[in-house]
């Protein structure tokens, strides 16, 4: 027997004045005994996550190897959703309960027919406008860039990179600290409150039991929660798949590293019918939610081989992923692997630029120093040191204009161990404000932005004019053009002089160390401008067409507002 009950997503509340002109239809189609029951609402917002639940208790072999089937259309729109087995819903599996995830991205009414093995039903359900400007839908590649459902370019302002055995208690180690879901709480509050948008979460491996067969659903719905409290507050989540240092076959919270001792080992050609049901069953469990990247690899090349690993992604585990993710959500990799391997987004780390010419969003993780620093900048401890500072904070907005797709900051090397004992300690750092507000200045310089940031493509920066400064440069020609000062201007009172199309424009100076905006100034062609910070601080030169004075314009964002950062 199926039971069929329906729930919205916990990422926001549906208006209310829509509910009561909401409609459900619940029906059958076959001459199984099926019970109905009143959904929680029978509409939500577009972008939310819908849950159809069906309980049923006539199942006798390996309940997690059942994947329901829902159908989702509206117009020619059709999404086909797998369910997944869910035990009683509070990390038990000795229940009954499966559910299906479905992220709708137009608002009217959605249709749906469910399969079970046989027994059927189908039903609908009303899509309202969303009324949380953070909640964006689904990330995709759009040529070298990232867009949101909501048709705007997406730039991922990440932080480092809690395992997934951090964020279960291991009863057999008390000598470690672990994530709570209040911690979790309070860390994307932080996120939110320093303009983040995006996480990674490591290791999902961990997740799945020894026998290989089925998953720990403890472990595995209290990742949905911190999924959940993220998307709340508009923050992205990558969930690592594979990964070099990832879980050991016999025990969950022990790390490997040689492929045979993991426990899904993915760089042989074995334990494909369990590899693919991982990847499945994530597919099925997370892809409903708007807020899910996928990393199908970290550091894939380092200890075991590249190549081997490389194909396998391409002939098995990347097309079982498009298989089952219904949306394609976006998969990224690192490091210089992603090259050989077809993903949507290349994964940087130490060392590694990004090409004016490359074809693929790349987003930049464990940035190194430039001339300076006094270590390379990928561990925690070195990128919060303050005589690092400026040098770390480089990193991050010269990928950014050298046409990146986003950073992932070192923040959270959080262990539980010092100098963090807790996460209250970790969140009360100064320093640890400063490198997480790196991105929270990156996010009001966008803000600024006149036109759409995948419009603006890293150009020569002779397109915006002559100075003695390194300049990265990213510019819709003839109409806007923003050039990042790296390194410091060579002396005091060093300028550009512009070389611009005829016409008027408007130009303002941005600080990275402090988000402080000057005054708007009218310039043409040929003029000569000098940063109001002198040479000891970085700068960024923000020129547009005069025609967007009149428009419009976003609000701008004083850097009073941010904490002061050390330089």
């Amino acid at each position: 027997m199926i039971t069929e009950v329906l729930t919205n997503s916990v990422f926001a509340k549906p208006r209310a004045a829509c509910l009561a002109t909401a409609l459900l239809m619940l029906g059958t189609s076959n001459a199984y005994a099926v019970t109905t029951a009143t959904p929680v609402s029978a509409s939500i917002e577009k972008f939310n996550t819908f849950t159809i639940k069906l309980v049923r208790t006539d199942i006798a072999t390996n309940k997690f190897h059942e994947f329901p089937m829902i159908t989702f259309t509206k117009g020619t729109k059709s999404f086909a959703v797998e369910g997944f087995f869910d035990g009683d819903e509070n990390g038990d599996a000795s229940g009954n309960v499966w559910k299906a995830r479905f992220m709708p991205d137009e608002i009217g009414t959605w249709n749906y027919a469910w399969d079970f093995n046989g027994d059927t039903g189908n039903g609908s359900f009303s899509v309202v406008e969303q009324s949380n400007s953070l909640v964006r839908g689904h990330v995709h590649r759009s040529g070298r860039f990232l867009k949101a459902d909501d048709g705007k370019g997406f730039v991922f302002r990440g932080s480092n990179w809690p395992d997934t055995k951090r964020i279960r208690v291991n009863e057999a180690d008390t000598s470690q600290t672990f994530i709570s879901d209040t911690d979790w709480v309070n860390y994307v509050t932080r996120l939110s409150e320093t303009k983040h948008n995006g996480v990674n979460i490591q290791a999902m491996d961990r997740l799945v039991n020894n026998d290989r067969a089925s998953f720990d659903l403890t472990w595995t719905s209290k990742i949905d929660r911190a999924v959940q409290e993220a998307g709340k507050k508009g923050i992205y989540v990558v969930l690592g798949l594979f990964n070099t240092w990832s879980r050991d076959k016999l025990d969950p919270f022990a790390t490997a590293i040689p492929s045979a001792d993991q426990i899904l080992d993915p760089w042989n050609n074995n334990l494909m019918a369990e590899k693919e049901f991982y990847l499945r069953y994530l597919a099925a469990r997370f892809a409903g939610y708007y807020n899910i990247f996928w990393e199908l690899g970290n550091e894939m090349e380092h200890t075991n081989s590249g190549g081997a690993f490389a194909s396998l992604a391409n002939n098995n585990y990347i097309p079982w992923l498009h298989k089952y993710d219904p949306y394609d959500l976006p998969m990224t990799l690192s490091e210089g692997i992603y090259t050989s391997i077809n993903v949507d987004i290349g994964g940087l780390h130490q060392g590694q630029n990004i090409s004016i010419n490359e074809t693929l969003p790349m987003i930049h993780s464990e940035q190194v120093g430039i001339s300076g620093a006094t270590d390379v900048l990928w561990g925690g401890q070195a990128c919060r040191d303050p005589i690092n500072r400026k040098y770390y904070r480089r990193t991050i907005w010269k990928g950014f204009f050298e046409g990146g797709s986003g950073s992932i900051e070192c923040s959270l090397p959080f262990s539980g161990t010092a100098p963090f004992t807790t996460m209250a300690d970790f969140l009360a750092d100064s320093n640890v404000r400063n490198v997480m507000e790196d991105h929270g200045r990156l996010a009001t310089l966008i803000s600024l932005f006149k036109n759409d940031l995948t419009q603006l493509i890293p150009l020569s920066s002779s397109n915006l004019g002559s100075t003695p400064s390194s300049i990265k440069l990213r510019a819709l020609s003839g109409s806007e053009y923003v050039g990042y000062f790296y390194g410091g201007l060579p002396s005091a009172g060093a300028s550009i002089t512009l070389s611009l199309p005829a016409g008027s424009f408007v130009a303002q100076w941005f600080s990275p160390s402090s988000g402080s905006i000057s005054a708007m100034e009218t310039v043409a062609s040929g003029n000569t401008l000098t940063s109001p910070w002198g040479s000891e601080f970085d700068a960024i030169l923000h020129v547009y067409s005069s025609a967007y004075v009149n428009m419009t314009l976003p609000t701008k964002v004083q850097g009073a507002q941010l904490t002061k950062t050390v330089k």
